[in-house]
């Protein structure tokens, strides 16, 4: 072979293989492009055996069923913690909530430094977004990262106390969530719904469902929420969108239900509350049918997303791809582990953790717990303490899996910035926030009580506020007072019976509550917040700035401190500081309609009226419903836009016809406008509705001395 013929021959040859590599680049880069559509749905409070496809006869879960028919059903899926934000953050993180920091719903914001699942995704080129139904996963809290759309709008929220439990239907979420889903778009998308029904308050949804659910207003919840569901689903299929979409749905936490006393969640960790729903669907990857069998944690959800959307983990992550279990192959022994602060934060009471391994559950407190859940699924049948030789290695050996498992989690030094300084110390003396062994006291010798000790009271306080919130004030009083003489450091109860107390015009006993609330947690906000309240009322003004001071240092993030921080400056002359905290208000509940109202009160009196009048809009944003906002837009624009005023004023009147100042403002405005004869009514109404208003009784007879005098007019005109 002359060297010529060799030389074509290897230039051939390497022509094949650049050709090769340039083949198997191509078809490496075209399969790491985004292919697959994803729609993660979450239930927030959703308990895993309420759904049909776990063996609920009185379910009504066409949908769920249908999906964990086409798909594979984790029958032991565990969230990490009972509460929403906790577990949220950690199914789009892959941490627990040690390791991402957020460890109660309402505190502080997941660090930056950690990737989550939509950042990741919307790198690799999806088109992302989130229909959020609580303010508990507002944005301020972080998990809008990564999304290019992050619907959290409450603006037709229902009507809630605090802001934390502000939320809105699914019907609304899903509207929304549809509307994005149907745009044209080039990529891929990774859309998040948060449905929120199953919270509680439940709802029996007689609209839909007639008496069916009159007595389980909660499988009213999840089966509404199902049908939530089911339009989303009919959108994948009516759009050809089936066999190219990763549908994930899962629980976020369950609920009490009077199980273990517990009404609702957050202070246990049964699997009541810890057990949830969880159905993948993925055509080609997930055996149709397929039930997984074998305790799973949510840790787990963000790397199997990553591995079946074949995108790099870019941060190591605590929990493992679940893929195996979706083609039907048995998967390694998952240690499922939670735990709940809340006990603590909220009561002081010890905090709790959990461990699962295969068939049995260790729950560690004050008094810690070992259940057998092949034997005892409803955990009645507490075998710590046996004297039985292979109990007592079981426990021994779980006590050991839970404190080596916790040795492994590196805690987020930021969890610091979610606790106040006294909590923060009291949770380092137990060992906890470095993710070793609870002692179980807080180094000072005091024994933190049990929850199982505990809960009982703290349903007797929650029934009793209730009753205060029904107007039966003297019976909440007498159950009050039987829970702080049985229980006298359980500090929700003294803080409520002050509200009685206050109700019944005893100020000086309410305030002595409020104080004994104090005693036992000096941290508590709200009891910071009523004592601040109570002193207002006594005209002890100082005081209560000072109080409500110290709520701002204890929860910098509380719209409510910030808010009767900002009212008691105000009523002192200090406007400029007053409006600062309400605008600190506004950062961190921008859903706050009162807020606005007071900050709007506030521009007026500093002569800034253009921006006062867009507070007022603003809260008419908020609540469309607000009378007060209507009157003050009325009266700023009386002048300059008489017709949106009149307008204005006519629908304070049609929300609330027994407003004496919307009556009087009605008949003050139609006087200016010449107009005596209608002016009569709205304030004859004032008059009767306020027969102290000021200045009503004067304006009405002036109204009518008017009409008097155009009569006389009009009966003996001039020559």
């Amino acid at each position: 072979m002359t060297y010529s013929r060799r030389a074509a021959l290897a230039t051939a040859y390497l022509l094949l293989i650049s050709l090769g590599l340039i083949a198997y680049l191509a078809g490496f880069f075209s399969r790491s492009k985004p292919t697959i559509n994803v729609l993660f749905i979450t239930l927030d409070t959703t308990r895993a055996d309420r759904l049909g496809c776990c063996q609920y006869s009185k379910a009504v879960t066409p949908a769920l069923d249908r999906l964990a028919e086409q798909g594979v059903l984790f029958e032991r899926a565990y969230s990490p913690a009972p509460l929403t934000l906790p577990s949220h953050a950690t199914m789009f993180t892959g941490l627990y909530p040690p390791e991402h920091g957020l460890r109660t719903n309402g505190r502080g914001r997941l660090d930056t430094s950690i990737p989550t699942l939509p950042e990741i995704a919307a790198k690799a080129g999806y088109d992302t977004a989130a229909f959020v139904a609580s303010f508990v996963v507002d944005s301020k809290f972080g998990l809008d990262r990564g999304f290019g759309v992050y619907n959290d709008d409450l603006s037709t929220a229902e009507v809630a106390d605090e802001a934390i439990h502000r939320q809105r239907d699914g019907k609304l979420v899903v509207d929304a969530a549809l509307g994005w889903l149907q745009q044209p778009r080039e990529t891929p998308f990774f859309c998040w719904v948060h449905l929120y029904d199953p919270h509680f308050p439940y709802l029996p949804h007689e609209v839909e469902f007639g008496k069916r659910f009159a007595d389980q207003p909660y499988d009213a919840e999840i089966a509404y929420t199902d049908r939530q569901v089911s339009r989303l689903l009919e959108h994948l299929t009516a759009a050809g969108l089936d066999e190219q979409t990763l549908v994930v749905v899962v629980g976020d936490h369950g609920e009490g239900l009077g199980e273990h006393v517990e009404r609702t969640h957050g202070y246990t960790v049964y699997d009541a509350t810890q057990r949830v729903p969880l159905i993948v669907r993925l055509p080609g990857k997930a055996v149709a049918g397929h039930r997984c069998q074998q305790p799973v944690p949510l840790v787990d959800l963000a790397p199997t997303f990553l591995e079946l959307l074949r995108l790099r983990v870019p941060a190591p992550m605590t929990g493992r791809s679940l893929s195996a279990a979706l083609s039907g192959q048995p998967i390694e022994n998952r240690l499922c582990f939670g735990g709940t602060d809340d006990p603590f934060l909220q009561n002081g009471w010890s905090p709790l953790q959990f461990l699962v391994d295969g068939d049995w559950k260790y729950i560690r407190s004050t008094k810690p717990e070992l259940y057998d859940l092949k034997q005892d699924p409803g955990e009645r049948k507490n075998l710590a303490g046996s004297t039985d030789p292979e109990l007592a290695r079981r426990f021994a050996q779980m006590e050991q899996q839970l404190d080596d498992l916790q040795q492994t989690l590196v805690p987020r030094k930021t969890a610091a910035v979610q606790l106040s300084a006294n909590e923060q110390r009291a949770l380092e003396s137990l060992g906890y926030l470095g993710g070793r062994k609870v002692e179980n006291s807080t180094g000072t010798g005091e024994i933190l009580p049990d929850v199982k000790d505990m809960l009982p009271f703290d349903s007797a306080a929650q029934e009793a506020h209730e009753l205060l919130h029904a107007g039966q004030i003297e019976p909440a009083m007498v159950k009050l007072k039987e829970i702080i003489a049985k229980s006298p450091t359980h500090v929700a109860a003294r803080i409520f019976l002050g509200e009685a107390l206050q109700n019944q015009n005893q100020l000086k006993a309410a305030i002595t509550s409020y104080q004994d609330a104090l005693k036992i947690k000096p941290d508590s906000t709200d009891a910071l917040l009523h004592l601040g309240t109570a002193f207002v009322i006594q005209g002890r003004l100082n005081e209560a700035i000072a109080k409500f001071d110290e709520a701002v240092r204890v929860d910098p993030e509380s719209s409510a401190a910030h808010y009767n921080l900002g009212l008691g400056l105000a009523q002192l002359g200090r406007l400029d500081e007053a409006i600062a905290h309400y605008r600190e208000a506004i950062e961190h509940d921008s859903g706050f309609a009162d807020v606005q109202t007071a900050l709007g009160n506030a521009l007026i009196a500093m002569g800034q009226t253009d921006d006062a009048i867009a507070c007022f809009k603003q809260e008419l944003q908020i609540n469309p419903r607000a009378v007060d906002a209507r009157i003050n837009l009325a009266v700023l624009q009386s002048q300059s836009q008489p017709q949106a005023a009149h307008q204005y004023l006519l629908e304070a009147i049609q929300i609330n016809p027994k407003n004496a100042q919307a009556q009087y403002n009605l008949g003050a405005f139609l006087m200016l406008r010449g107009k005596a004869s209608e002016a009569i009514e709205p304030l004859s109404e004032a008059v009767r509705l306020a027969p102290n208003h000021p200045r009503a009784r004067k304006e009405l007879e002036r109204a009518r001395a008017q009409v008097q005098e155009n009569t006389t007019q009009m009966s003996n005109p001039k020559e």
